[in-house]
Formats: structure tokens, sequence, C-alpha cells
């Protein structure tokens, strides 16, 4: 019985031992993947450049009256002017291009203050 039961401790460390490397080894890879949305985050706020020259009184420097670079049509989708018909916020594509240009806009604000 003496032997059994040793036999039966030394699996379970080995078990014990075993589950210690592998929580090891997904703490390595949480912290590889948590450097990535800083990465995605560094690409997300820099200006695309689409929407060069958008502010909060003026579109951006290719829309003109026959089409906007938010909704691709004659209707204008500048967040502070225009906004989104019903018809294109089903189309997930102008939605996108509007909170990109939502943040933008934002972003300028919040460096205006600083």
């Amino acid at each position: 019985m003496t032997e059994t039961t040793e036999k039966t401790i030394d699996e379970k460390q080995d078990v014990k031992d075993r589950m210690a490397r592998v929580r090891a080894a997904r703490g390595k890879k949480k912290t590889e993947t948590a450097a990535a949305p800083s990465k995605a985050a560094d690409a997300a706020q820099a200006k695309p450049p689409e929407f060069e020259g958008i502010t909060k009184g003026d579109c951006c420097f290719d829309c003109d009256e026959k089409r906007c670079l938010i909704t691709h049509s004659s209707h204008c989708g500048h967040p502070c002017k225009g906004g989104l018909q019903a018809a294109e916020l089903r189309d997930p594509a102008i939605v996108k291009r509007y909170n990109a240009c939502r943040r933008i806009i934002a972003h300028q604000e919040v460096n205006k203050r600083e």
C-alpha cells in the first residue's frame, strides 16, 4: 500500500507541474496578445489619408457637391452637417467611414483643449 500511495503522490505532483507549465504558457500568450491592441489603437488614431482636411466645420479635401467621401453619393454625410440618412445607416461600410470621421473630429477637439 505504501508503494501505491507514493506513486499516486508522484503522479499528482506530475499533474500539478504540468498544469503549472500550461498556466505559465498561457500567461505568456496573454502578454503577447495584450501588446497587439496598442498597435491597433495607434493605427486607429492615425488620420486616414482619405479623410484629410476634415474638421468640425469643413468636409474632406476630396469631397465636392457631386460626391461625399463618407456616403459615396451626392448627400453630405459629415457628422456635424448632414449626417446619415436611414438607408445609409444600413450599410456597414458607410457607418464605419462615418464613425472614423466622428473619431477624427473628436480627437481634434481634445487636441484643441490641450
